[in-house]
């Protein structure tokens, strides 16, 4: 399964200036922006995860799009934290995460679209996890709204921090 995506939109008047730009310059100046807005995101992402689960902070990442794609991507990725359970099993928290997140057999969030339905074998089983569904309480409407400003306030900051690096300041 994917990982959650959160996008961060900035003014249309900040994507109309940049068209004239090289591709690599637009890139490195609103990815820098985004990730200053990016940080509202992780925490409030951090602050609803139950607090038996909040150990598990390096699954939290934003990552850069790859190629000419000029965004980022904030949320819950896999391979950053293994957990070894009382049974000396071991699990990556990415999955720990997801199944708190959106519950597993006849206990699966019904407000989620889950790629594959359940399989066969367990379509009879009852219980399972009960999702709490914290990753949708840590990006509101309202979470997104605070990094797309923050996000806006930082490109004066960036494009200066850009300009200096190339010596041109």
């Amino acid at each position: 399964m994917a990982s959650q995506q959160a996008e961060i939109h900035l003014d249309p008047q900040v994507e109309i200036m940049f068209m004239n730009w090289a591709e690599p310059v637009k890139k490195k100046v609103l990815v820098g922006c985004y990730r200053k807005g990016a940080t509202v995101i992780r925490r409030e992402l951090y602050n609803a995860l139950p607090p038996e689960y909040q150990k598990f902070k390096a699954v939290l990442k934003a990552k850069s799009m790859r190629g000419k794609n000029i965004g980022l991507w904030v949320g819950f990725y896999a391979k950053a934290i293994k957990y070894i359970n009382k049974r000396s099993q071991v699990w990556d928290a990415y999955f720990l995460l997801l199944w708190q997140n959106y519950g597993t057999l006849d206990n699966r969030s019904k407000g989620h679209k889950f790629v594959y339905a359940r399989r066969s074998r367990s379509k009879g089983m009852k219980g399972g996890i009960k999702p709490l569904g914290f990753f949708e309480k840590g990006s509101s409407d309202a979470v997104m709204q605070q990094a797309e400003e923050k996000a806006a306030d930082a490109f004066e900051g960036e494009f200066d921090k850009f300009l200096r690096k190339k010596g041109f300041r």
